[in-house]
């Protein structure tokens, strides 16, 4: 319903940040013991950063689709 009103780009951003928000998740989990704290921190502040633009614009592509207009 909600989705699929989505364009497709939106669909293909929702997917790239969903998949960062996995590697955040995964990368501190398994790195956190082999790694420097610094580097793990990092890696999973960009993959969270990642994620959360991706995201937003997957949302802000939607609101321009469904409103007919640039937002």
């Amino acid at each position: 319903m909600f989705f699929q009103t989505l364009q497709p780009g939106s669909k293909a951003l929702r997917t790239i940040g969903l998949v960062s928000f996995l590697l955040a998740s995964l990368s501190h989990w398994f790195l956190q013991r082999s790694h420097g704290s610094d580097l793990v921190d990092g890696m999973t502040g960009l993959f969270y950063g990642v994620a959360i633009a991706a995201l937003l614009l997957s949302l802000r592509r939607g609101d321009r689709q469904r409103s007919g207009g640039e937002a």
